[in-house]
């Protein structure tokens, strides 16, 4: 069975970065939602190699009101696929320490208060900066094969 992460959280949480590290480890597509315009190509995309048997992982906010997690399920649906629902939190000052622009965007700190009114169960990872993005991206593969577990 295929599998698809979609891997949210706000900027600079390091979203990108893990998610091109997970394709580099175990073989998943990464697919960018802030590169890849419009949606419906993205989209498109992710069905198509869904439906070749490829592993796929895409990278977006997934705020609550741009639908985007409802988007997917449609853009997938009669797939055979397992769905992950994986949300980076990091703190403001990582998240500064990435992208310095990212205070005008929202704080960093909020969007675990969000994550609370997502239509979907995410499972949380948090980047605190002690663990490099490999390292987080097979912290996330051994959850998904059910080797650890993330509250």
């Amino acid at each position: 069975m295929t599998e698809l992460i979609l891997l949210g959280g706000v900027v600079g949480t390091g979203k990108t970065t893990i998610a091109e590290s997970l394709s580099r480890r175990a073989g998943f597509v990464h697919l960018d939602w802030d590169v890849i315009v419009p949606a419906e190509e993205l989209l498109r995309r992710a069905r198509s190699l869904l439906q070749q048997g490829q592993d796929v992982v895409i990278s977006e906010w997934f705020h609550p009101s741009h639908g985007n997690v409802e988007k997917v399920r449609d853009a997938i649906r009669g797939i055979d696929v397992r769905v992950y629902f994986l949300r980076l939190t990091a703190s403001l000052r990582i998240c500064l320490s990435r992208k310095p622009d990212v205070a005008h965007h929202v704080s960093c700190n909020h969007a675990l208060e969000q994550t609370a009114s997502y239509p979907v169960p995410w499972k949380m990872m948090v980047n605190d900066g002690e663990k490099d993005p490999e390292s987080i991206a097979e912290d996330i593969l051994k959850m998904l094969r059910g080797q650890i577990r993330v509250p």
